[in-house]
């Protein structure tokens, strides 16, 4: 159907209006649920808010990670999922189980010869599946393995957590390094300006040496407001994945350090490919399917059932001639044979193996994308380590070159402004140097989450089972 644009804009605009004007009671209730919402958030930032508590003081990267699987919506979210599988699986066996039902009845009547005006009736009936084709037992093992499927989930959230923590965590300690970098160098900056204006009133500076000194000051300031700003973003963003209200005010106690490894790369593969909870789940996903297929298939199958059924009744319900309580009882086995359901069968059966070659396909790329992730972590790692050991001596040559200098100076041979380069040159040496060391703590972060061996302090409460 085509529309002319008068026409559509016309119903377009009607369908606004009518969603403001529909429905006043629920828009009530979504208006005072916001409210609520923006007093909660009002109460976080003094501390009085259940939601997100208020932290203060020192916070080292064990307690950050324990903060943050205690606080997590994305873990309350995979364990409500892993409570809705214990669910599933309860209502699995149920189809396995005998229903029992009670009945009772009463029926008021005009009575005529030898009937009865009251007439009452109670009665109990227990039915027993016995076979489904397969589909019952199908169910209870999907059911088992759907579980544990929410509980990879649950660990692979976890492990995403812990991973955001430490990197932003990681985040965090750099850009501190950086913004105490920049900040140093605007000093140094700042004190070569003022040297540069009383060489010139010596008369051995230019205009233009001042001018280019004023414009390297402003350069470096716009630097180092640049980088204040990105540690208060980094710091926003960790406290955002700490769970806990923007206000909270932490110091972060643990430092960036170099710990060198030597990954064993076919222990790390057989790590990830034992353990790893994306292969597990994408495993228990394709046993999942395969049961879902055989469930699709009894359809084919025949169906039997038995079920008991006994009633006490007045008047007696073998001889109604009788006012009086009387008994009976029976049983059935009923057998049902589908000889044509319009090819419905057929078709969910072709839907289910469909399905199970996505699963199957969709575990063979989640492997391939393992094994890169490991090959590139690794690869970062061994870039980072090289980039670590140039900074290093590249700091021990800068800071030589100042010491020399600095003895120069005091000697008269080298010039305030030959120190005041030697300094910079340290403290841009030594902000290579922190980001080297960010390089691979990061590079390690990544190979630990690549291989699946994440894992949580002791002590982090049941979310880091």
């Amino acid at each position: 159907m085509r529309y002319k644009r008068g026409t559509l804009l016309t119903i377009l605009i009607g369908t606004m209006a009518a969603g403001c004007n529909l429905n006043p009671k629920v828009r009530e209730q979504i208006k005072n649920r916001r409210e609520s919402s923006y007093k909660d958030w009002l109460a976080s930032r003094e501390g009085k808010s259940e939601q997100r508590p208020l932290l203060k003081g020192n916070l080292s990267l064990e307690d950050a990670i324990r903060t943050a699987l205690l606080h997590s919506r994305d873990i309350e979210i995979a364990m409500a999922e892993r409570e809705k599988a214990e669910g599933q699986i309860t209502e699995a066996w149920a189809r396995a189980l005998p229903v029992v039902n009670l009945t009772g009845t009463y029926t008021g009547v005009d009575a005529l010869p030898p009937g009865s005006r009251h007439n009452y009736a109670l009665g109990a009936t227990v039915s027993q599946p016995v076979f489904r084709g397969g589909a019952v037992g199908a169910g209870i093992r999907a059911a088992k393995i759907y579980g544990a499927l929410a509980e990879e989930e649950l660990r692979r959230t976890v492990q995403d957590v812990i991973y955001d923590v430490r990197k932003g965590y990681y985040d965090v300690l750099l850009l501190q390094q950086l913004e105490i970098a920049s900040a140093d160098a605007v000093k140094v900056a700042r004190a070569h300006l003022d040297e540069v204006k009383k060489r010139k009133d010596q008369g051995v500076a230019t205009a233009y040496d001042v001018l280019r000194a004023e414009v390297e000051l402003a350069n470096l300031v716009a630097q180092n407001i640049q980088d204040a700003n990105r540690l208060g973003l980094a710091r926003s963003s960790l406290l955002n994945v700490l769970g806990v209200a923007q206000e909270s005010q932490v110091t972060l106690t643990d430092k960036l350090e170099y710990r060198k490894i030597e990954p064993d790369v076919e222990a790390t593969v057989r790590a990830a490919f034992m353990d790893h909870p994306r292969l597990l789940a994408a495993e228990m996903s394709v046993c999942l399917q395969r049961e879902a297929v055989k469930a699709a298939r009894a359809g084919y199958l025949p169906d039997a059932d038995a079920a008991g059924q006994v009633s006490v009744a007045k008047p007696d319900p073998q001889t109604p001639a009788l006012i009086r309580w009387g008994n009976a009882w029976r049983t059935i086995l009923s057998v049902t044979y589908p000889l044509f359901d319009g090819f419905a069968t057929k078709g969910r059966v072709k839907q289910e193996l469909a399905q199970l070659k996505q699963a199957t396909v969709t575990l063979r790329e989640t492997e391939e994308q393992i094994l890169l992730a490991i090959d590139q972590a690794i690869r970062n790692l061994d870039d980072a380590a090289r980039f670590f050991e140039s900074q290093q001596a590249n700091v021990d040559s800068a800071t030589e070159a100042l010491r020399l200098v600095d003895a120069g100076f005091r000697e008269g041979v080298n010039t305030e402004l030959e120190v005041l380069d030697a300094r910079r040159a340290l403290i841009q040496a030594k902000a290579n140097h922190a980001r080297s060391i960010y390089d691979y703590m990061v590079a390690t972060l990544a190979l630990e989450r690549a291989s699946g061996a994440l894992k949580p302090p002791a002590g982090s409460g049941p979310a880091a089972k």
